[in-house]
C-alpha cells in the first residue's frame, strides 16, 4: 500500500460533511506535494509524510470538536446529508415507499 492510498484512507477520520467538500482537494494536494518532496531525498520526504499525517490527525480532531461544539445554524461547514437527499427525477410517491419510517440523521458521520 502506498503512502498516497494511506493518506486517502486517513481522510476518512474527518466528519462526512468535511470529507464531501475537501477530500478530493486534500488528496490531490498531498499527491502533488509528495511527488515534489520525493525529489529532495528520502529524509526530506519522510519528514514531509510524518508532518502531513500528523497534521491530518490533528485537523480531523479539530473538525470533530468544531462539529460537536458549534451550533448547526452557525457552523458554515454543516452540509445536508447528501446520502439521504431525494433525487429530483424520482417521483415523490416512490420516495415515500422507499424511505418508509427512516429519518435523516443529524450526524452526517454515519
Amino acid at each position: 500500500m502506498s503512502y498516497i492510498s494511506v493518506f486517502k484512507r486517513l481522510i476518512a477520520v474527518y466528519p462526512k460533511d468535511h470529507q464531501f467538500r475537501f477530500s478530493n482537494e486534500m488528496a490531490l494536494a498531498f499527491e502533488v506535494s509528495a511527488s515534489e518532496h520525493l525529489r529532495f531525498g528520502k529524509k526530506a520526504f519522510a519528514r514531509f509524510v510524518f508532518e502531513e499525517f500528523t497534521a491530518l490527525v490533528f485537523g480531523a480532531a479539530t473538525e470533530w470538536i468544531a462539529k460537536w461544539t458549534t451550533d448547526v445554524s452557525v457552523r458554515s461547514r454543516y452540509l445536508p446529508d447528501l446520502r439521504m437527499m431525494p433525487l429530483p427525477w424520482v417521483p415523490q410517491e416512490a420516495r415515500r415507499r422507499c424511505l418508509g419510517s427512516e429519518r435523516c440523521s443529524p450526524d452526517t458521520s454515519q
